[in-house]
């Protein structure tokens, strides 16, 4: 196949078109790759960030999992350095903290498909430390969704997070969930055990544990 010469004026501007278009139609208008080069901007400031971001998506599927994509997978990404990485993932970080603190908010959690799919999606693209706490108005509206990130994976200072988020927020019930101990593993034991010392825990201070649940292998599990 012949190789033919790239013009060199085919990004000439480019940045500045793409800043005109998201300013004349709004950033809703933009393809994912263009939003992710815009980004971009401010971390790789005179190269082409086209294909950049044309080449991160290829490598991790989607735009989300470009943001979600942990700092060792994103380094090995073409023209993706330190600061580019650091960029990526704090906005990231900004995204699940909006949807944790706003997305859910009045939303209620009627049945367990709902919250086993609410589960599903706070998961994705997180750490095995994060434990989700929902606490729930008594007509089970969501009041609050925390990640509380705990750093030990001790039940013992699960049971505590929980609980001191049940009282800080007044909550009437609340909805739990964490990553299991295993990649695959389906609730254990030891997990049925927590549940049930969590369940005693709340009752004293008049809070009805609605679910629990425990993420594995892709999947939400909930623990009866």
């Amino acid at each position: 196949m012949p190789s033919y010469p790239r013009d060199p004026n085919l990004h000439k501007n480019h940045r500045s078109r793409l800043r005109k278009k998201a300013l004349d139609y709004g950033v809703d208008c933009l393809e994912d790759h263009e939003l992710l080069e815009m980004l971009l901007f401010s971390s790789i400031p005179r190269a082409d960030t086209n294909e950049t971001a044309h080449r991160a998506i290829e490598a991790c599927g989607s735009l989300p999992e470009v943001l979600a994509a942990s700092e060792e997978e994103l380094l090995k990404l073409p023209r993706i350095g330190p600061g580019s990485v650091g960029l990526l993932k704090t906005v990231h970080a900004l995204c699940t903290r909006y949807i944790d603190d706003y997305g859910d908010g009045g939303r209620t959690l009627g049945d367990t498909d709902a919250i086993l799919t609410l589960c599903e999606d706070w998961f994705r693209g997180r750490s095995n430390k994060n434990l989700f706490v929902v606490s729930l108005d008594s007509l089970d509206r969501v009041l609050k969704t925390a990640d509380l990130r705990v750093e030990t994976e001790t039940p013992r200072a699960r049971l505590v997070a929980v609980a001191r988020e049940a009282a800080q927020t007044y909550a009437s019930a609340v909805v739990i969930a964490y990553a299991g101990a295993g990649s695959f593993a389906p609730p254990t034991n030891e997990d049925r055990a927590l549940v049930k010392e969590l369940a005693a825990v709340l009752n004293k201070s008049r809070v009805r544990l609605v679910e629990c649940v425990v993420f594995a292998g892709g999947r939400a599990f909930p623990i009866s």
